[in-house]
């Protein structure tokens, strides 16, 4: 292999470190924890920093997992055989996210006095511009996945100004996933909720679990409206860190959900329930536990949807069952019949 082809692949893949993003802002990230019961809030927040160089904060680079018990889970959603296991744990175990934990957010705003002999003329032509609102994205991960699981999608989205919030469900559906309890003696300790694998007929259970993922969602939006209008929020994993730096700067004009597989049904009911969600994008995503027509309301979400499907990864029933949900729309960029709006589109690629 030729020397150059050799540093290409390395320039992509480096065994200790996701690829990092391309986009023109270093990304921070921190998790966000409310409520001290399964039925709080729990996300991995992402958002682009003022920061100059990512490889200058390796020493900050989170673990992609930390706690066993999500490479546990990860093992047993994938029925991996001990080598397997093994060889995952090793090229995992050390890997890491190329995003800056517990970084200031961009300032809206270029910090008075800067340049002042601290930047060169040509250094401050090369600086990203400042951003004054950040939009928002949410993204619901499929089966034996979790917070961190599409970390490479939430990078390229924050470094190019998006605030990325990936939920971690606590359905059973998530690798593994927890709680806070506060214990007699005022510590708090790890509620650990583990994967069910469940047989492929389990029509009744994957749908409560498509709602309760829907209702994970909309408290997520609704924590993001909380941190933007400046209303108290207690992060039970980091105190110290500051969400007032996003008051006012959130965009929901523009809120998209983005999931994959079970999160691609978590996509469809969120879009149908919640109005504030304005744009989804379903990556090959799981149809079974929304196939029914009362499970989404007036059948098709109304705002612009996008379907992305991986070709090997689809089968003829799921993708029927895209066709039943596509009723109504005449081809590509199809109005929905019915509506004279051309903004309630679907496009399916």
């Amino acid at each position: 292999m030729g020397q150059e082809k050799k540093a290409r692949i390395q320039r992509w893949w480096n065994p200790r470190c996701l690829p990092l993003p391309k986009g023109p802002y270093v990304v921070g990230c921190v998790d966000v924890m409310t409520g001290s019961s399964a039925s709080g809030c729990f996300i991995r927040l992402h958002y682009p920093t003022s920061l100059r160089n990512a490889k200058s904060h390796k020493r900050l680079w989170p673990k992609w997992f930390k706690e066993k018990e999500y490479y546990e889970g990860l093992v047993a959603s994938m029925n991996l055989n001990p080598p397997s296991a093994k060889f995952l744990k090793l090229v995992l175990g050390r890997m890491r996210i190329p995003a800056v934990w517990g970084a200031t957010p961009l300032e809206a705003t270029a910090p008075s006095g800067i340049g002042g002999g601290e930047l060169s003329e040509e250094e401050l032509k090369k600086r990203p511009p400042y951003l004054k609102t950040f939009p928002v994205a949410f993204l619901s991960h499929g089966l034996g996945a979790c917070r961190f699981s599409y970390s490479t999608i939430c990078l390229e989205l924050a470094s190019r100004g998006f605030v990325v919030a990936a939920v971690e469900h606590r359905d059973h559906t998530a690798c593994a996933t927890y709680y806070l309890v506060p214990e007699p003696s005022g510590d708090m300790r790890k509620e650990y909720i583990e994967f069910w694998k469940l047989r492929k007929k389990e029509y009744v259970l994957r749908n409560r679990q498509a709602h309760l993922r829907s209702a994970e969602i909309r408290r997520a939006v609704d924590l993001l409206e909380d941190i933007n209008e400046g209303r108290p929020v207690h992060n039970l994993l980091d105190p110290s860190f500051s969400l007032q730096d996003f008051e006012g700067r959130l965009d929901f004009s523009k809120a998209v959900i983005i999931g994959h597989s079970f999160g691609g049904a978590t996509t469809l009911l969120s879009l149908a329930k919640d109005p504030r969600l304005r744009v989804g994008i379903a990556l090959d995503a799981w149809m079974y536990p929304v196939k029914r027509v009362e499970d989404l309301p007036l059948r098709l979400p109304s705002q612009p949807l996008l379907f992305i499907n991986m070709q090997y990864f689809q089968t003829g029933y799921n993708l029927e069952e895209m066709r039943r949900l596509l009723a109504g729309a005449t081809g590509e960029d199809a109005v929905i019949e019915g509506t004279a709006s051309p903004e309630r589109r679907v496009v399916t690629i």
